[in-house]
């Protein structure tokens, strides 16, 4: 049987980020039991630091052959780089390669750097396959390499039970933001379709904000000129504290401006709360009308009021249908089971 290796971050880093958060979902597989994990660097502040500490980590490669190796790599101009050294040091070596990409665009790369992408294309000859968590991600890349192998695959849970949703006193809705708060994130949006949405019901509803970020103040400053008393920032959140939001939550809302497979999505699934979000990144292909959430076209408030108004104004029945399918799509989709159904799959068609 051959070896398998697993490139990435560190599996002790803390950054909050989707490669870092997949490479150590991979570590708690049994799939991957006696797996080799090996740490290559991110490129940081200083660009030719970073490239050294990047050439260092990737020396170790050299040894590796005959073996499975999977890449974990984001799509933006270092990392593309950082990608570039990784299969020049495992080509040719009767290894079986694949690559996993997580957020970022070929298309903005293409545009903003066209010759990083011109050179890095003949490498992808020596790939055996690769993964791309949203359609979009995966047709860009086929417009550049259209024989290549590609897929698509999911972000998953680290668990597979579900959470039971918590249902709070009649006539009043929690409607929750969770993530990055940035303009970005379409936070601005969020709070422009609540405050319509409450016109004349401020007791019925309150919107909650979990994260950091630089919108914070701006929001805020809103907030005051409006007089809402009924919108809440809670800072960082995890584990209980965290889990806890989302269990007491009606909806979960996230008009970002762009995505690629976000993982508070799983976290709504698992908690049985309906998501409402634009149609972006995988987004379009997880969410289903009035079945475990609501899709709009853009971050327009006028979108993001009518889709909350359309759910809040179903009866009680149709609302714990709608949570209880959630339940359904995680444990089907989502859940570490899943996962490992997944990833076994790959490995022994490899």
């Amino acid at each position: 049987m051959k070896s398998t290796y697993i490139i990435g971050p560190s599996l002790k880093s803390k950054i909050a980020g989707g490669v870092v958060t997949h490479v150590k979902f991979l570590s708690t597989l049994k799939v991957f039991d006696g797996a080799n994990f090996i740490k290559i660097d991110s490129l940081g502040s200083n660009p030719i630091k970073s490239l050294i500490n990047i050439f260092i980590d990737a020396l170790k490669l050299i040894k590796i052959n005959k073996s499975i190796v999977i890449i974990n790599a984001s799509i933006y101009k270092g990392s593309i780089a950082k990608l570039c050294i990784q299969i020049f040091l495992l080509a040719k070596k009767n290894n079986k390669i694949i690559i996993f990409f997580h957020g970022g665009s070929f298309k903005r790369v293409k545009n903003s750097n066209g010759a990083i992408v011109k050179a890095v294309l003949p490498f992808f000859a020596f790939i055996d396959k690769l993964f791309f968590l949203s359609e979009i991600q995966k047709k860009e890349f086929l417009e550049l390499r259209a024989n290549a192998i590609c897929e698509r695959y999911r972000n998953y849970s680290m668990c597979s039970d579900v959470v039971p949703y918590y249902i709070g006193e009649s006539g009043f809705h929690r409607l929750l933001f969770v993530g990055r708060i940035t303009k970005e994130k379409g936070v601005f949006e969020v709070l422009d379709s609540f405050v319509e949405l409450t016109k004349g019901e401020k007791n019925k509803f309150q919107l909650d904000f979990v994260g950091e970020g630089d919108a914070i103040d701006s929001l805020k400053s809103i907030i005051r000129s409006l007089s809402i008393n009924n919108v809440v920032f809670h800072g960082y959140l995890a584990g209980e504290d965290l889990q806890n939001m989302y269990s007491s939550a009606d909806m979960v809302i996230l008009p970002s401006y762009a995505e690629a497979f976000p993982y508070v999505f799983v976290e709504s699934m698992r908690s049985g709360v309906p998501m409402l979000a634009t149609a972006v990144g995988a987004l379009p292909d997880l969410i289903v009308n009035d079945y475990n959430g609501y899709i709009i076209e853009n971050s327009d408030p006028i979108l993001i009021f009518n889709a909350m108004s359309r759910h809040f104004e179903k009866c009680d029945a149709d609302k714990i249908s709608i949570r209880n399918n959630c339940h359904k799509f995680f444990k089907e989709e989502l859940s570490k089971n899943s996962a490992e159904t997944f990833y076994k799959k790959i490995l022994s068609e490899l």
